[in-house]
């Protein structure tokens, strides 16, 4: 966390400037019971008092238990819910939906009403083009700089790298399967070639 670099060296270089670190609470500076301690000790080499404005925590026994407890429990609701968010994502997997960042021939959409991707042209039709093309006996090279002379480009207008290229060539998404959580699922989405 680069915000969270900079904030440390700012304290270490500035000790003698600095008393506290104050933060609305525990969780918003971190969700791991370890980090917080970790945190806690560079601050302390410091001589920087960590305060949660919202959690006052004394610097007494009590105080120590009761930090070790708030932060605890700000990583049991992080591990909750990312559990709960994969769970999720998993039963959407198995629903047919697929739930990251469409890759390079879709585009994320609301598909029967839940987000999903559909094929997006013109990216679709070259993505196609050059499966034909590798089937009908280019090599994968061959085949994407005659896609990139044609006019085929990543999103952001750069041009596709030959790993990109593998890796689509690859991707069980493009025949109408979404691989994930150690599962092969069938999509709810138009694929752009055949099995």
């Amino acid at each position: 966390r680069t915000e969270l670099q900079a904030m440390l060296r700012y304290c270490k270089n500035n000790a003698k400037k600095t008393d506290a670190l104050l933060v609305y609470k525990i969780d918003r500076l971190t969700r791991k019971a370890a980090d917080f301690y970790t945190l806690k000790g560079i601050l302390g080499t410091s001589n920087v008092e960590f305060i949660s404005v919202s959690e006052p925590i004394p610097d007494d026994p009590i105080g120590r238990f009761l930090g070790n407890v708030l932060a605890g429990t700000a990583q049991l609701d992080n591990d909750i819910r990312s559990e709960r968010c994969r769970n999720g994502m998993k039963e959407a997997v198995r629903g047919g939906r697929y739930v990251w960042k469409a890759p390079l021939g879709f585009r994320n959409a609301i598909v029967n009403g839940k987000k999903n991707i559909e094929p997006s042209d013109p990216e679709a039709g070259f993505i196609r083009r050059g499966f034909e093309l590798v089937a009908n006996g280019y090599t994968p090279t061959e085949a994407l700089r005659t896609l990139e002379r044609d006019g085929l480009r990543q999103r952001n207008g750069n041009k596709v790298t030959f790993s990109h290229w593998s890796k689509i060539l690859r991707h069980s998404v493009y025949a109408g399967y979404i691989k994930a959580f150690d599962e092969l699922a069938k999509g709810g989405f138009s694929p752009l070639v055949s099995e």
